[in-house]
C-alpha cells in the first residue's frame, strides 16, 4: 500500500491510502513540535466512502507508515524529520493536484499530463473536466 502525504495550511497534512488501483481511505494528521522532535497530535481517519473522520490513536499512524510505501507530494522539512525520527523512508512523487483534492491519485508523467494555467500540470481526465467546465461557461455567455 502507498501512503501519499500532502501538506496543507496550518501544519496539517492530508494522507491518502492507495492500493495501486483505488484510494482506500483518507486521513488528516497534525504535528506538534516537542523536545524529541515533531510528533502527531490529532490523527483522524476515514475508510472507504464514509463521510466522517474518526479520531484514531497515533500509534496506528506510526504502524501504517512503517508498513507502507510513503510518498510526499511536496517536500516538507517538518514531516520528513518526523518520518526520519521513526525510521520511515519516504520519497517524492509528481501527482495531479486536482485528483488529490477529490481524494484520488494519478501519478503524472509526460504521457498522461497537460499544462494547466501557466505552469501547473494536471492529468488528462482533470484536463478534460476543466475544458468542459470552461466551454460550458463560454456557451452560456453567447446566448
Amino acid at each position: 500500500m502507498k501512503i501519499l502525504i500532502q501538506p496543507q495550511k496550518g501544519g496539517t497534512y492530508k494522507m491518502l491510502f492507495y492500493d495501486g488501483r483505488h484510494t482506500l481511505g483518507a486521513a488528516f494528521v497534525e504535528l506538534m513540535e516537542t523536545p524529541r522532535g515533531p510528533r502527531p497530535t490529532r490523527y483522524r481517519v476515514k475508510w472507504g466512502s464514509k463521510k466522517d473522520y474518526h479520531h484514531t490513536p497515533s500509534k496506528e499512524l506510526i504502524a501504517q507508515l512503517r508498513e507502507a510505501d510513503v510518498r510526499m507530494v511536496k517536500p516538507d522539512k517538518e514531516f520528513e524529520t518526523f518520518l526520519a525520527d521513526f525510521q520511515v523512508r519516504s520519497g517524492t512523487v509528481d501527482a495531479c493536484r486536482m485528483c488529490l483534492l477529490d481524494e484520488r491519485y494519478t501519478q503524472l508523467d509526460e504521457n498522461n499530463s497537460v499544462t494547466f494555467g501557466k505552469a501547473e500540470r494536471i492529468c488528462l481526465d482533470c484536463g478534460r473536466r476543466e475544458l468542459r467546465r470552461e466551454v460550458s461557461h463560454i456557451g452560456r455567455l453567447g446566448r
